[in-house]
């Protein structure tokens, strides 16, 4: 059958077969096979070339995640070789864009495979002296290297931030948070236990899925206190 679809239908180049065992709104099991063809494509997007794979993510609506991509690099304003940490960063749909604008970029991400997308991309697209990836849990990944940052970057599944990311994030205040959120709900959660630390300057939607309730939303913040996010 796999191969009838393929023989049908000339754009698909693969089909994959992905068990998933758990009863949760998990989309994707640990296992994934490639039943007919390959398992992964190339997609061309902000101007890069980007490899992704049946266990990955990547956002549908390519036009309008190039428009997050342009919105991004108007809040983050003008480069001087600054650190963005690119949080949930997947195969680095946003953050390697970001790197050809000239930012040092550093993903975090818990999907290994993802992590091993990342550094491929970076590598295909001659950004690898730029980009550093870590697969770590994303508390812990922050806590890390959030003193070194000049921006964050977060674009969390629909659930938000996990408490210990919001933890991470006061204690240690970045200069400009940026948010991309899937779920309103979520994010209007999330903005307000960061409120203390974090003033918001701007929230814009974008459209990614026409005539449905879905919508992404972009928000970004500035530290309230910049003496304690710049450390000076």
């Amino acid at each position: 059958m796999a191969n009838r679809w393929m023989h049908c239908w000339s754009d698909v180049v693969g089909v994959c077969l992905n068990l998933q065992p758990k009863n949760t709104n998990t989309l994707f099991g640990p296992d994934t096979s490639v039943v007919a063809g390959r398992g992964s494509v190339t997609e061309h997007f902000a101007g890069l070339d980007l490899q992704i794979a049946a266990d990955t993510f990547f956002q549908v609506n390519t036009s309008q995640a190039e428009r997050v991509v342009s919105l991004i690099a108007a809040a983050l304003g003008a480069c001087s070789g600054g650190l963005l940490i690119d949080g949930y960063c997947g195969i680095g749909t946003y953050g390697l864009p970001m790197a050809a604008a000239g930012w040092r970029i550093h993903g975090i991400e818990n999907h290994p495979a993802s992590i091993a997308l990342a550094r491929h991309n970076a590598a295909a697209n001659h950004l690898d002296e730029r980009c550093t990836f870590d697969v770590v849990d994303m508390a812990e990944g922050l806590s890390r290297c959030l003193d070194q940052a000049t921006a964050v970057l977060l674009d969390p599944p629909r659930r938000g931030l996990d408490p210990g990311v919001v933890s991470a994030l006061i204690q240690s205040p970045t200069p400009t948070l940026l948010m991309l959120s899937c779920d309103p709900a979520t994010l209007a959660r999330d903005l307000r236990l960061l409120n203390e630390t974090y003033l918001i300057t701007s929230v814009q939607a974008i459209d990614f899925f026409p005539n449905t309730s879905h919508v992404e939303t972009l928000a970004v913040l500035k530290a309230r206190d910049l003496t304690r996010a710049t450390g000076h």
